[in-house]
């Protein structure tokens, strides 16, 4: 307490004393001094005085927070017809029903607070509060409240506070509110997109041209039109943790994107970081892609363990790609393989050594798998495997319908076995018209063997007039492409 002497008879000079002290009028600021002052005139009926000590209560200014004591002593004041009391009384009863309402959730309630809070309004009793302010601009713009968010986003990335002092910036949350303003907002989606912009090149330095061909062509099959826009804001959305976004970047990455000067260099480690961050979220064709980079030994050192871990990963989330993948890894052991359009043989394409133990079951339940969802490679493959036996017991009838399954979706090579199949009678009654349609449709593809099959069919007169100019024609086409059979017959032919 203070050892000053108070007039015990003059509420008003104790009054004056009190302001002398709250000021720094004349002495050093003292809140302290202050409030016993203040306590000594209010107490002798002084009604200013009784309103500033409740303000002090309000605000812990001289004496700890005291609400139920703020309230009587502005009641006091109140009560003697003071107008500012009577406005601060209006004002609390506002603000505890603010206060009670956005507590319950109620979002405009919220943002009033932390207009409130930010000193956006003029107050007789609330001082302001930067981390009240934040506090409800968050609980606000979580509910969608778009001027909350706007705020929050200029927080985030100017790094300034209410009262404009020096704060850490907050990249990440500024991606956020931008990239939530920009697709959800109905306000400032311009300024949160030139926000967008702006982080973008701080953080990346990219380049991004608007015209060419291979820009074109990239944004076109996504359905892009704005490129500047869909970069910077995948990769932040990559950044801030979005898989599918992580993905995008990934691949960006793996294939590169230059058009004079680059937007994306070509990284196979930078895809690797990305990819793996989407495939640990889950996101399949990531999953799928880290396979294939630990299979090839792209961006890392080949492992055929963990390339078999996230096809198997992919390929339980229904990933046709990598369930086929997987299901030739076990049918081969790892070693990369092609097969023989014709005779279902496998031959090695290069063997650097490594070695994954051999599983013919799993392998077909893979294919199974596979072909099932519709995917033309898988059902070709399986329509070798039942026609060779390879893995499961062997099955023309079986062949012949996975055979045509892929061969309705226009892939040559199912197209080329199923004509073998009427050709050959086998799972089917022989039809060679059918047989030649199919060779027809494999060839116009551009599908060597089937056109050597059909120029023979057109040489022997099978299933169509016999025709030498245009068994010839088909030869020729077959040889130039290095089919064997079909150099070695035109190499006869030019003998006789």
């Amino acid at each position: 307490m203070t050892n000053k002497t108070y007039n015990e008879n003059n509420a008003n000079e104790n009054f004056e004393l009190g302001l002398q002290y709250y000021e720094g009028r004349g002495v050093k600021k003292d809140f302290k001094e202050a409030f016993t002052a203040f306590h000594k005139a209010a107490e002798q009926g002084h009604a200013i005085a009784q309103c500033n000590l409740g303000l002090m209560y309000d605000n812990g200014e001289g004496v700890r927070k005291d609400y139920k004591k703020a309230l009587e002593w502005y009641k006091k004041a109140a009560e003697q017809g003071l107008a500012k009391a009577v406005d601060v009384l209006k004002e609390l009863e506002i603000l505890e029903t603010l206060e009670f309402k956005a507590e319950q959730g109620d979002v405009d309630a919220q943002y009033e607070l932390a207009t409130i809070y930010h000193g956006k309004h003029d107050s007789m009793i609330v001082q302001e509060n930067d981390k009240k302010t934040l506090y409800w601009y968050k609980k606000a713009a979580e509910q969608g409240h778009g001027d909350a968010a706007y705020e929050l986003l200029l927080r985030f990335f100017s790094g300034l506070d209410i009262f404009f002092r020096s704060i850490p910036r907050d990249i990440k949350a500024a991606l956020h509110w931008a990239e939530k303003i920009t697709k959800e907002g109905k306000k400032f989606k311009k300024e949160a997109g030139a926000i967008l912009e702006q982080i973008f090149l701080e953080i990346n330095g990219i380049v991004i041209p608007e015209k060419g061909p291979q820009v074109d062509l990239y944004l076109e099959e996504r359905g892009i039109k704005e490129p500047k826009y869909f970069i910077y804001q995948t990769l932040q959305a990559a950044e801030h943790g979005l898989a599918n976004a992580q993905y995008e970047i990934g691949s960006l990455y793996f294939n590169g994107f230059n058009h004079k000067k680059h937007i994306v260099r070509q990284d196979f480690e930078k895809a690797l970081y990305w990819f793996q961050k989407a495939a640990e979220q889950g996101f399949a064709e990531a999953q799928f892609n880290l396979g294939l980079m630990y299979h090839n030994g792209k961006g890392v050192e080949k492992d055929l363990s963990k390339a078999v871990s996230w096809y198997q990963k992919a390929a339980e989330q229904g990933h046709a790609k990598a369930q086929l993948d997987l299901g030739v890894m076990y049918h081969n052991g790892g070693r990369y393989r092609r097969w023989d359009v014709g005779f279902g043989e496998v031959y090695d394409e290069y063997d650097d050594g490594e070695r994954l133990e051999k599983d013919l079951s799993k392998a077909v339940y893979w294919y199974q798998k596979a072909a099932e969802q519709g995917y033309a490679s898988a059902q070709y493959i399986l329509g070798l495997t039942y026609r060779h036996g390879d893995g499961v017991e062997k099955d023309y009838e079986m062949a012949f319908k996975w055979y045509q399954k892929a061969a309705a979706q226009g892939f040559a090579e199912a197209q080329f076995n199923l004509g073998l199949m009427y050709h050959n009678g086998e799972g089917v009654e022989q039809d060679l018209s059918k047989a030649m349609s199919w060779f027809q449709k494999a060839a116009e593809q551009g599908l060597a063997v089937a056109q050597f099959n059909l120029g023979s069919m057109h040489a022997d007169g099978q299933g169509v007039p016999q025709d030498y100019k245009k068994a010839l024609e088909l030869y020729q086409k077959a040889a130039e492409q290095g089919h064997a059979d079909a150099i070695n017959t035109l190499e006869y032919l030019e003998k006789k």
